[in-house]
């Protein structure tokens, strides 16, 4: 007779790795299979970095525009195309403040695949790194908790959006926070400060938390950090895109994203000053909080990120996912016994594990074309005016271009990456005509009608560059969201 479940073959070996071990192991297995799940079967798009309407490529072209002397919030005949129409949310190529395009155009010397890979194989690393590090250190009730949040972080993981960085970023900086006060460490704490506040804005919120804990040189330096990346952009670009910017954020106020304070009052029925003054009382009650409580640093640190992931209009779930970071002060645990004698360091399984994903997504991306160039050339063989529209998968915002009837053009010739989404085809009063996948065969482009479309990709020089045109938008937008 089987005296205890330590005997019962199979229990065995659970009897033995103990109830937090099997749940971190649990954790572990779920981790890994979201980051293989993510590109094989979810979003397969996101291996192609390079591809037209990724974020990697959004920020790619941000830069490209900015240093060729153009506006980082408008695209002309020629740019890198961008989905720039998202009506009613926002019609503009780049939401980011332009640091995001100054910081991007510092990889414009590299080679085409690299420019567009190396961030985002950073961010799938970093942001591999923080899910393997929360399984293995957060406490069991916290890490329940961040399970909740790791699968659209394993989404963001692979999408190249500046979050799969920033919530690593406010990860080390609590760990740079705990470790000492010299002021080699501040220096590293104020520039990651620094830097997420210049790029993202809700993060100057923890210059206030940083304020609170009295460390000042930290302070310091990430208010160097912010003066000196805004001053780069001012003397890249010039002042005029700073002001850009500015009306940028009024239309963003205009029209707040749904999960924005402003945007949740308009979907209940009020003015959407109403959710910013929520914003402004929010604000100043966690602030205080912070203040009164601020010999808990850890409590205040998981404030101040969630905090600023809500004082800003432009809100989306990639937005919300960076909150995961405020777990951070609750990852204490260590492992005991037998199992923590013989198992390599976390350092080295964490960046190991971290290096080999990001290896894989880059040869996946290889692989599958993701370094390969794409022409897009258009021809209006019909006796009407038409607007092409262009989808990008897994989002609602779009391009397009308007051709007179008869007319030809460029779209984009030899650029990096190509069109995963649809050619949605429009007459001039915005009538569906008719839609196709945008990716054409080799590459070479469609004519609109009876006739090929081979002639004018062979010789693009001959082609004039077609200008951008945001009718349809929201006709599209609609079509596409009744489809789903």
């Amino acid at each position: 007779m089987v005296s205890s479940i330590s005997e019962i073959p199979g229990l065995r070996i659970i009897y033995r790795l103990g109830g937090d071990n099997l749940l971190r192991f649990t954790a572990l297995v779920f981790w890994l299979g979201i980051l293989a799940w993510v590109p094989l079967l979810l979003r397969p798009d996101l291996i192609r970095p390079a591809d037209i309407g990724s974020d990697t490529s959004n920020y790619v072209a941000a830069a490209e525009r900015l240093v060729d002397g153009h506006s980082v919030y408008a695209l002309q005949p020629g740019d890198r195309p961008v989905p720039n129409d998202n009506p009613p949310e926002w019609s503009g190529p780049l939401l980011s403040p332009p640091t995001v395009a100054t910081t991007w155009a510092a990889f414009e010397w590299l080679p085409a695949p690299i420019a567009f890979h190396l961030t985002w194989a950073m961010g799938l690393a970093a942001a591999t790194a923080l899910g393997l590090y929360f399984v293995f250190r957060l406490r069991a009730a916290m890490l329940l908790i961040s399970l909740l949040a790791l699968y659209p972080f394993g989404v963001v993981a692979w999408s190249g959006n500046l979050n799969a960085l920033l919530a690593p970023a406010f990860v080390v900086a609590w760990l740079a926070f705990q470790r000492d006060r010299t002021r080699t460490t501040d220096l590293s704490l104020g520039v990651i400060v620094g830097i997420a506040a210049a790029l993202k804005l809700g993060p100057i919120i923890l210059l206030w938390w940083l304020a609170t804990q009295r460390r000042w040189w930290a302070v310091a330096i990430a208010c160097a950090a912010i003066v000196g990346l805004v001053a780069a952009t001012a003397v890249l670009g010039g002042t005029g895109v700073l002001s850009e910017y500015l009306q940028l954020l009024g239309s963003a106020g205009a029209a707040p994203s749904p999960l924005s304070f402003p945007g949740l009052a308009a979907q209940l029925g009020f003015e959407p000053i109403v959710g910013y003054v929520a914003i402004a009382i929010l604000a100043a009650v966690i602030g205080l909080l912070m203040l009164l409580i601020r010999e808990r640093p850890g409590l205040t640190f998981a404030l101040a990120v969630l905090l600023s992931l809500v004082v800003v209009t432009i809100v989306r779930v990639e937005t919300l996912v960076v909150g995961i970071a405020a777990l951070a002060p609750w990852a204490t645990h260590r492992t005991q016994g037998l199992l923590a004698r013989s198992a390599p360091s976390l350092r080295a399984v964490v960046a190991t594990a971290a290096g080999l994903v990001a290896l894989a997504g880059i040869g996946a991306s290889i692989a599958t074309g993701g370094v390969a160039t794409s022409s897009m050339a258009l021809k209006n063989d019909s006796s009407e005016p038409l607007i092409v529209r262009f989808t990008v998968p897994g989002q609602y915002a779009t391009f397009g271009y308007r051709l007179a009837a008869g007319a030809s053009g460029i779209g984009w010739a030899a650029e990096p990456g190509s069109e995963r989404g649809r050619l949605v085809v429009y007459s001039a009063d915005c009538r569906y005509l008719y839609d196709t996948e945008a990716t054409p065969p080799g590459g070479i482009g469609w004519s609109i009608g009876d006739g090929a479309a081979a002639a004018l990709a062979a010789t693009p020089s001959a082609v004039p560059s077609l200008a951008y045109d945001s009718s349809c938008a929201l006709e599209l937008r609609a079509r596409r969201e009744g489809s789903r």
